[in-house]
């Protein structure tokens, strides 16, 4: 399924994806034919949204309701509270908005951090991490309440991630920098991880190892405490990376307008096209079926891995 706002921002070389979009495999939604719906149950997920609205989507059908009121902007990373009740959005600036799912009412933090670039649930508590372009990372509850700073980086924090156990975690630096922190914000170790800059990092389900995306072409698979296993060759610059709730697969993007699946070993499985511009978004459902990405021509696409793994 291919989601576009309108059908205004269908890509103008759809041609290239025309085997695709004729296969019986996609379906394209242009929400602006939706006409008017009734409220419904809003859907539990958490995903990346790089366009001008915050839109929350039930699970169900593509039906959706917009958030009223955040200021016209990019949003660069959406995740729900493990409660479920609240949504922490992160746009191109310093604040940090919090969203009851109940009313939709928000409150604006601003986090000094020059701008948040990425956020990381904790995987037990009501509790993210803000990186931020100054150089830091902030932990927070779902109140808005300052917990902790984690402040050595030399350069701009552009990824985080929390082990599975929620004791340490991992950032990554516009400058090509990983580092590994207890959760008591101890540096337990740095290293230089690619020669320029780390869009991303996540952990495997199990925390044995964890990924960083890179904007050298790759993607480099580590164990836990830093050895590195693998490399995954996606030119010219990966965005996002992730792990299938199984651990059996690696998804990454890129620039090039593709997502591309990997077993742990880095061996290339599948290449995927269908979006018309780069794809900075990936999240796997939680039973691992459907990867969904989100490209930066407004363009969400949900990929039925089971199935294109078959072919």
């Amino acid at each position: 399924m291919v989601i576009y706002p309108n059908c205004r921002i269908e890509p103008t070389n759809i041609q290239r994806y025309q085997d695709l979009l004729t296969s019986g495999r996609v379906n394209r939604i242009y929400l602006d034919e939706l006409g008017e719906i009734k409220q419904n149950s809003i859907g539990i997920a958490t995903i990346e949204l790089i366009i001008a609205h915050v839109l929350l989507w039930q699970v169900h059908n593509p039906f959706h309701q917009t958030l009223q009121g955040l200021p016209s902007a990019i949003f660069f990373k959406v995740i729900y509270s493990q409660d479920s009740k609240t949504i922490a959005i992160t746009e191109t600036s310093k604040n940090i908005f919090l969203v009851s799912v109940a009313n939709l009412t928000y409150q604006m933090i601003n986090a000094d951090q020059a701008a948040v670039t990425n956020l990381s649930l904790h995987p037990t508590q009501n509790q993210f991490l803000s990186a931020g372009e100054n150089g830091t990372l902030k932990r927070w509850d779902m109140t808005g309440k300052l917990r902790q700073t984690f402040s050595p980086h030399n350069d701009p924090v552009m990824g985080v991630a929390w082990h599975p156990n929620g004791r340490e975690l991992v950032s990554s630096t516009f400058s090509g920098q990983l580092f590994r922190w207890s959760s008591q914000g101890q540096q337990l170790r740095k290293w230089s991880g690619h020669p320029t800059s780390i869009w991303d990092v996540a952990y495997s389900p199990d925390g044995s190892q964890f990924a960083s995306a890179g904007a050298d072409g790759t993607a480099r698979l580590w164990s836990r405490d830093g050895q590195l296993r693998h490399t995954l060759n996606h030119d010219p610059s990966v965005w996002r990376v992730a792990f299938s709730p199984n651990g059996s697969l690696i998804a990454t993007s890129s620039v090039d307008e593709t997502v591309k699946l990997w077993t742990l070993e880095g061996k290339l499985l599948v290449t995927l096209k269908g979006h018309g511009s780069g794809v900075r978004t990936l999240v796997f459902r939680k039973d691992g079926q459907i990867l969904t990405s989100v490209g930066d021509d407004g363009s969400l696409v949900m990929w039925n891995v089971a199935t294109i793994l078959k072919l």
